[in-house]
């Protein structure tokens, strides 16, 4: 902590200030911070983290990516989400350089300078690799959250040095209990983090972290379990489609399609008296008939026959929630009228 130190990068007095103010909440004579949930399935709610608890969900993630004193860091994502704060704990814990840049799409645009450790949404790399795809290999190691990794973004990444993690977690977790290793020849499954456990029940997910204070954290995570320490993510079971008696993962089919759409994208269903649900696809922006006619040949090619969706909507603009998330239930209330 000792060797902790701020570098501001932006003039932007409202980032600045949530950055210190964090800081000073830390330091307070209280023993939580409050935070809300990102909303992404629900309602966001404000909610308190133990700060105890917090701490060991930084240590946990600066051993696992080996911290040390005097490295770099690089906050891009906004102080009012558990990432961002999460990002300024371990700065401060591990006595790292945290410099701070503007958030936005191009967190890299002022980063002339080596970074050892970053984190941040699909969207901002995306935006770098179109951008200028050199500054991507500034960082040696990017955590990946926020956002569902597409395999377009996977197959992406392959080319650059940096070494890139998908990571997995909620704001109940204090940030991710399990990283995914991106980079690889071959799909990896997510690897619990130091001190956590998995196991499942209904497939779905459940979190053991005692040093976290969590004890059988249910989830809403479908996956297949390797051991209790690994696991393959399939979907959010709230997400689920059933149509024809066969269950959909939106998030596997949105995967195999991430190459084929440049907007902002979803798959969910809506009711069918034949399927009792028919898969539906959801895609913002204006529709344009000559390309919608491709895309349906594109996904043809792409997706096994029942994958494919029965109908396509498209939305002028979609619904997101304050974390920047997709809000598919809202956006789904714009279309299906």
């Amino acid at each position: 902590m000792s060797n902790f130190k701020i570098t501001y990068l932006t003039e932007s007095l409202d980032l600045i200030s949530k950055v210190e103010n964090f800081i000073s909440d830390w330091v307070n004579d209280e023993d939580f911070i409050e935070t809300k949930t990102s909303g992404s399935t629900g309602i966001p709610k404000v909610i308190k983290l133990n700060k105890e608890k917090m701490a060991a969900s930084a240590k946990m993630t600066g051993t696992y990516f080996d911290f040390k004193s005097g490295q770099k860091a690089l906050l891009c994502l906004s102080p009012d989400t558990i990432g961002g704060k999460m990002m300024i704990l371990r700065s401060f814990l591990f006595g790292l350089e945290l410099y701070v840049v503007d958030i936005n799409r191009n967190p890299l645009e002022k980063v002339d300078f080596n970074v050892n450790f970053a984190a941040m949404v699909p969207l901002q790399i995306q935006s770098i690799i179109e951008k200028n795809p050199e500054k991507l290999n500034l960082i040696n190691q990017l955590l990946i959250g926020g956002a569902n990794v597409s395999s377009q973004l996977e197959d992406s990444l392959k080319k650059f040095e940096t070494i890139a993690f998908e990571s997995f977690g909620m704001t109940e977790t204090m940030s991710h209990v399990a990283v995914r290793k991106l980079n690889q020849s071959t799909f990896q499954p997510f690897e619990a983090l130091p001190g956590i456990s998995f196991e499942i029940e209904q497939n779905q997910l459940i979190v053991n972290a005692p040093h976290l204070g969590i004890k059988k954290l249910n989830t809403n995570d479908i996956v297949d379990i390797v051991d209790e320490k690994h696991f393959f993510w399939q979907g959010r079971a709230d997400f689920v489609i059933n149509s024809g008696g066969i269950k959909f993962f939106p998030e596997k089919i949105e995967r195999k399609i991430s190459h084929l759409i440049d907007s902002k994208y979803f798959v969910s269903s809506e009711q069918d008296s034949l399927l009792g649900e028919k898969i539906i696809l959801v895609i913002e922006g204006d529709e344009n008939i000559s390309e919608r006619q491709q895309l349906v040949e594109n996904l043809k090619s792409k997706l096994d026959k029942f994958e494919n969706p029965k109908k396509i909507y498209f939305s002028n603009q979609f619904v997101l929630t304050e974390s920047g998330k997709i809000n598919r239930k809202e956006t789904l209330k714009t279309v299906l009228i």
